[in-house]
């Protein structure tokens, strides 16, 4: 699985790093929230553990995304853009075909959740499903705001790393809408952690 993921980075010319900076704010994020009354509940140090290992197979799918559309330098036409909202169904589909061939365990149900609903909004203006608040799985919640934060801190074909202020601006301006704010409130008090 990490093999084919690198393959998808490679594709959508990721940082060489983006996968290790996933998965380490996403295991420090939810070792705060591990902290927190709010979902201390919820989160186990075996969560914390899976989380590290599952996070990064969020972006599996994008293998099947043509080139032309993951490294498009400008906005993407309507059709570009339901090319690549596929990636989430695909990455999950073929996480869900691992499992079914007898790996079937906890991390590899976790990634399905992850690679399926990581790009759901809190205010249910996401994809795939269009779902909203605690109907998206925790882990999937925990990877939005993780995932966005590492790609805004990272350069990008099309522009370059913001800054750990500057990516937090931009966040807080979607806290709520796309994103869970208690979340985001506990990654904003943590940011100084975060890779």
């Amino acid at each position: 699985l990490y093999a084919l993921i690198r393959v998808a980075r490679e594709h959508a010319c990721y940082d060489d790093e983006h996968m290790e900076k996933v998965s380490y704010n996403c295991r420090k994020l939810a070792e705060a929230m591990q902290l927190s009354s709010m979902y201390g509940h919820l989160i186990s140090d075996n969560y914390v553990d899976t989380i590290e290992l599952a996070a990064p197979l969020c972006d599996l799918g994008n293998m099947a995304i043509p080139t032309d559309i993951l490294q498009k330098q400008g906005k993407l036409d309507p059709e570009e853009k339901e090319v690549m909202y596929t990636h989430t169904t695909i990455g999950a589909q073929i996480l869900e075909d691992v499992g079914a061939a007898g790996n079937n365990n906890a991390f590899i149900q976790m990634a399905i959740d992850i690679a399926h609903y990581h790009h759901e909004s809190w205010d249910g203006s996401g994809y795939p499903e269009g779902i909203k608040n605690d109907e998206i799985p925790l882990a999937a919640q925990i990877v939005s705001v993780a995932s966005d934060y590492s790609a805004l801190t990272e350069d990008r074909t099309y522009r370059k790393a913001y800054s750990q202020e500057q990516a937090i601006e931009i966040m807080e301006l979607v806290a709520g809408k796309k994103y869970n704010p208690d979340i985001f409130w506990i990654m904003k008090k943590i940011v100084r952690q975060l890779h």
